[in-house]
Parts: C-alpha cells; structure tokens; sequence
C-alpha cells in the first residue's frame, strides 16, 4: 500500500514539473496532427494493393517493351547487380572517396582553371590573336573534316595507312639501292649529309638569320624597285628615241653582233688566229711601235728624197737599226714562206 501511494506521489511531483507540463501541452498540440497523419497512412495502405498491382503492370509493360526493342532486362539486372558488387567492394569504395575528394576541390580546381584560361585569353588578346576567331576557325575546320566527303577521304587516308610498312619498307629498299649507286660512282652520301647538315646549322645561325631576315626584306620591296627600274628603262628609251637612236635595231644589231662573235669564237679561223702568235705580246709590242713611228711620220713635214739623200740617211743610227730590222724580217719571213 504504501509502495502504490509513494508511485502516485512520484507521478504527482513529475506531473507538476514545468518540463512534464511543457511536453505534455506540445503533445497535445500535435494530437491532432498525428490523427492527420494515420489517417493518410489508414488511405494509403487501403490503396497500396492496387498501386502495387499497378506498378506490378507498368513493370510488366516495361520488361515486354524492352524485350521487344531486343533488350534482355535479366541479363541487363545481373549487370546492374554485378556493377553494385564492384561498387561496394572494398577497393572501389577507397577510390570513390578519393573521387568524392576530387569533387569536393572541383570547385575551387575550377576557379582557377577559369582564372588561368582568363589569363591566357587577354595574354592572347594583348598579343594580337583573337581567340574568338580561331575558335571559329577550328569549329569551321571540323565541320569540314566530320563533312561525308571529308571522313570518305579519311577512310581512304587509313586505308594508306595500313598499307605504310610495306612501303616504308620498299622505300628503305629503293634508298639503299641509291646509296649502293652512289657509292659505286664515287659519291660519299654521309660526306654530304653531314655537308648538308654543317649547311643548315650556319644558316640557322642568329647573324645568318638576320642576314636572311635583311634578304626577305629586301625581297618584299622586290616588286617596287623592279618596277621603278622599269619605269627608269622605259624613259631612257623614251629619251633615246626623242634622240633618233633607235634603242631596238640596236638591240637586234647587237643581237647579231654577238651571234656573229659566237660563230667566230668557235670557227677555225679564230683557232688558227690564236696560234699564230699575232697576239703574241712582243708582237703586239711591235706594232704598236710602228703604229707610234707612222703617227709621228705624219707629224712631220714630207720632203722629196733622192738616191743621194737617201745615202745620206742611212747614215743616221735610227736609220740603221730600222734597216737591220727590216733585214731581220726579210729572212725570218723568208723562213716561214719556206715552212709553208
């Protein structure tokens, strides 16, 4: 009896704690809640046979569709099933939480990809490139080569392709053949790779390709300075023909000349000229110096001379030593007549 009474007591001092009065008045709030809510849940197990049924179909429905589309939706379950053990093993786990950690710095990753691609764009800009238009010029560029003309040549391409050992083969066979020939007439191919080799680095060379940079410069103002040589020809023949000098029978004259010249050069004639010794420079010297005695015979004034003055003459040394050349010349033509 007394156990009863100390549990009434004890119900009576908890009933009358604030905390006990709090959560009893919030219970009671929400009585009718909760009779809100058994009532939905009374609704739904009542319909939960026929939404069961229903569901039931639509799986049906969805197996006999896919069946009919030749989709195998057993087999394709025992890969879902097969995937589901490999995601939850143990090994796959470790790797998905690495995955999740990449995701959870994507964000960040991201944004700074995005900075450096924003960089790299006015880095572009500022250099003059106009990222916008090769962009544009690339997707113009694979819209062409995804065209069907375009993969068709492409096939074509890798057919080639399949077929390039055997010719990188015959190729290697036809440049040893042309370096055994080389070889057999002399040529020493290393000798001239490594010429050609020595060649390419002086002209990659900075101060060559300054040189080259000067010589591309001078060839971009080609076009103008050949046009003002043109225009500089064309008023000097303007001029020499308000001169009377006909500039084109000049040209076809000398056109001529230097035919005839050619055709001299390589006749015998010139041959034999040029073994006779005419050319010879004491020969030469010697007519310049009866060419230089007729000139100051000119010079002079002429008197009559007779058989006593012309004794009288030969008395004078220059006299003489022209007499004995003339005799020398008598017997050493004399000579060469002989020899003819």
């Amino acid at each position: 009896m007394n156990n009863g009474s100390n549990g009434v007591a004890t119900l009576q001092a908890r009933l009358n704690e604030p905390q006990t009065a709090a959560a009893l008045n919030r219970l009671l709030d929400r009585i009718e809640t909760l009779e809100q809510t058994v009532g939905r849940l009374a609704d739904v197990l009542e319909q939960a046979p026929g939404m069961v049924a229903m569901v039931g179909d639509m799986a049906d429905e969805t197996v006999r569709q896919a069946a009919a589309r030749g989709v195998n939706v057993e087999e394709r379950l025992k890969t879902a099933l097969a995937l589901a053990e490999r995601l939850t093993a143990e090994e796959t786990a470790v790797k998905l939480n690495q995955l999740l950690d990449l995701a959870d710095q994507l964000p960040g990753t991201l944004a700074m990809m995005g900075d450096m691609m924003d960089e790299t764009v006015r880095r572009a800009a500022s250099s003059g490139i106009d990222i916008e238009a090769r962009l544009r010029a690339g997707l113009t560029m694979a819209e062409k080569l995804t065209a069907p003309e375009m993969v068709a040549k492409l096939d074509q391409l890798l057919a080639m392709a399949d077929q390039a050992p055997g010719m990188v083969a015959m190729m290697g066979d036809m440049v040893d053949e042309t370096v055994r020939r080389a070889a057999s007439n002399g040529v020493d191919i290393e000798a001239r790779l490594r010429a050609g080799l020595t060649m390419a680095e002086k002209l990659t060379a900075p101060e060559m390709m300054a040189k080259l940079d000067q010589l591309l410069a001078m060839a971009d103002q080609a076009p103008g300075m050949i046009a003002m040589m043109g225009d500089i020809v064309d008023e000097s023949i303007r001029r020499a023909g308000e001169s009377g000098i006909n500039i084109e029978a000049m040209v076809r004259q000398g056109a001529r000349a230097g035919a005839k010249f050619s055709a001299l050069m390589e006749s015998e004639e010139f041959d034999a000229l040029m073994e006779s010794g005419i050319l010879d420079p004491e020969a030469v010297a010697s007519v310049g110096k009866v060419g230089r005695a007729l000139i100051a015979s000119q010079q002079q004034p002429l008197e009559p001379v007779g058989l006593f003055g012309l004794l009288s003459a030969m008395r004078d040394p220059n006299m003489q030593r022209a007499l004995g050349f003339l005799a020398t010349f008598g017997a050493e033509f004399g000579k060469q007549i002989n020899n003819k």
